[in-house]
């Protein structure tokens, strides 16, 4: 009998936690959903300046045409519910000690102890996450604003001040900024690093499996879910801590003002006919996995089974914001396979970013995978969390993920709100979906067969993810075990019957200095050459870049490094 393929290896999640615009626990979330809630609102002052960030019209530079958007509840860092070590706690920004809470009380609700892990159980941490504030642009504003000011000089009429003021002038703005600023280096080497958000959960449970952080925009918490299912099914961990920390500020709302993707003062609307663009909020979730059989195996309270996932790219798109359906639909096929029939999907959690174009082309996508597989008549319930709790960009994924999961538990499809019309750019009465208004019932598809769903996560660029999840119905769940002679192992090569193969490097590439290819780094190696230098004349200001031992911020104290001349 073949072997099963190593990426057909169900996962159990086991443990789940949130915190999310309206919801500061499980219970809160659900309750949300039921009842189509949202708490979705202009962002506070302290993350959103409206006097200097906003302005009505759109394209205006550093500007955004809302100032709508989600946050979390805000709450002192609870040390004696999470008792990492007072060190980690200095170190951290505040959005990653907020993970690292969500991240213990995901443990313990998966009945673990984060911080009494057994030595022996390798744990592996993967977090999407980019970094949490614009404290790296401010560094470099705070860095440069000597020369910036400079140019005060070149604005007509400015050189007609006389008596100093030219120069008083322009250190009131240098005096200013640097005061605002306010930065310590203990601040800028930790909380502008998105790697900080997995290596405090690391760190703080004592873990020693591998700890990364992955940045695929929206899509960023499935692609860290889809990289621990894998170092799961290889037997390279035996847990996962998976996350996702997306952080809501003003950088945010400008970002997405200058695509024009987000929503200027309706909100967020997906499949309705007026939908004008996503709202971005915050979102902290982590969810604890172990391979099913492991899980069964160690009397875990399993919430949901993942049966498979699917991940693509869109190859050659129009643009970093025009999504393609060929891309999409490539993820979706790649989730299943002989084994899981699509037959028996009832649910699919939609990325849905409420914009006309990106909803059209994800009910597309669907639509071409499932319209020749479902029998006829057949019509799939579609919904996107997002009108609830916003855009949780980083955490999207997981967000979905949590709600399905919800969802599957209580039998129950909460109701899609903030539609008045569907989406007149989708044929619904030809597509195979339709979207549930009301609070629906969600029956099982027969007896003793679990509830089946998907979730979709995109991200801008063109990396999209499709999760197939099972509801845990203990009898379908040991059916799902492969005998022991059937189960694959970390040799197993997924399209080949053949063991121990290892992997060839058939290319290689090198451009560093004073080497431009492979060739030209194997003559540095050998000629014992030293490539580093000085800084290039044309990269370097020596008025403000260089002061020995400075320990200000905007003070570098050398000026040799390895550098790479300019292409010709």
């Amino acid at each position: 009998m073949t072997k099963q393929n190593i990426a057909e290896i169900p996962l159990a999640i086991v443990g789940m936690a949130c915190r999310l615009p309206g919801a500061d626990n499980l219970d809160e979330f659900w309750t949300l959903l039921a009842e189509g809630g949202s708490k979705l609102g202009p962002l506070p002052p302290e993350r959103f300046d409206h006097e200097v960030r906003y302005h009505p019209e759109k394209g205006k530079l550093n500007k955004s045409y809302t100032s709508i958007g989600g946050v979390v509840t805000s709450k002192p860092f609870d040390h004696q519910a999470c008792p990492i070590p007072q060190r980690l706690v200095d170190q951290s920004h505040d959005v990653h000690l907020l993970l690292c809470e969500v991240a213990a009380e995901a443990c313990r609700h998966g009945g673990l102890d984060p911080f009494a892990l057994p030595s022996s159980l390798d744990v592996g941490v993967y977090i999407g996450h980019t970094p949490p504030s614009s404290l790296s642009g401010e560094a470099v504003y705070a860095r440069l604003i000597e020369q910036t000011a400079q140019y005060l000089r070149e604005i007509p009429n400015f050189d007609e001040l006389t008596g100093g003021a030219q120069d008083a002038i322009i250190r009131q703005i240098i005096d200013r900024v640097r005061a605002d600023f306010k930065r310590d280096d203990r601040r800028l080497q930790t909380q502008s690093s998105a790697y900080r958000a997995a290596s405090i959960i690391s760190e703080g449970f004592n873990l020693s499996g591998p700890a990364m952080c992955f940045d695929a925009a929206c899509a960023s918490s499935l692609r860290a879910l889809g990289h621990a299912a894998r170092a799961l099914q290889l037997g390279q961990i035996d847990m996962a801590i998976v996350g996702g920390a997306s952080y809501c500020h003003a950088d945010t709302l400008v970002l997405f003002s200058q695509a024009q993707s987000v929503s200027a003062n309706k909100g967020t609307c997906p499949f309705d006919n007026d939908a004008d663009g996503l709202v971005a909020a915050e979102g902290y979730i982590a969810v604890i996995l172990k391979t099913l059989d492991r899980a069964l195996a160690d009397g875990d309270p399993i919430q949901a089974v993942i049966r498979r996932i699917g991940i693509s790219s869109d190859g050659k798109g129009k643009s970093l914001w025009a999504p393609r359906a060929e891309g999409q639909v490539e993820a979706i096929r790649r989730a299943y396979g002989h084994d899981l029939s699509l037959n028996d999907l009832q649910y699919i959690e939609m990325h849905a970013t409420s914009t006309q174009v990106g909803d059209a082309t994800e009910i597309d996508a669907l639509t071409r995978v499932l319209k020749d597989v479902l029998p006829p008549g057949k019509k799939v319930a579609v919904g996107s969390v997002k009108a609830n709790v916003g855009h949780t960009l980083e955490s999207a994924g997981l967000t979905s993920l949590l709600k399905t999961v919800l969802s599957i538990q209580h039998a129950t499809i909460p109701p899609q709100i903030n539609i008045k019309k569907l989406n007149e750019k989708i044929d619904w009465d030809n597509v195979p979906f339709y979207v549930p208004q009301t609070i629906t019932d969600w029956p099982a598809p027969s007896p003793g067969s679990p509830r089946r769903a998907a979730v979709n996560a995109f991200g801008i660029g063109g990396l999209n993810v499709h999760i197939v999840v099972d509801e845990h119905l203990p009898e379908a769940s040991r059916k799902l075990i492969a005998p022991p002679d059937e189960q694959p192992t970390a040799t197993d090569v997924e399209t080949s019957d053949v063991e121990n193969e290892g992997i060839a490097i058939i290319g290689m590439g090198a451009v560093l200095p004073g080497a431009r290819t492979i060739d030209g780094l194997w003559d540095v190696i050998h000629s014992g050459e030293d490539q580093k230098s000085e800084v290039p004349k044309e990269r370097w200001d020596p008025r403000y870049g260089h002061e020995a031992n400075s320990n200000e911020l905007w003070r570098v104290p050398t000026k040799i490094g390895g550098f790479i001349s300019d292409f010709e």
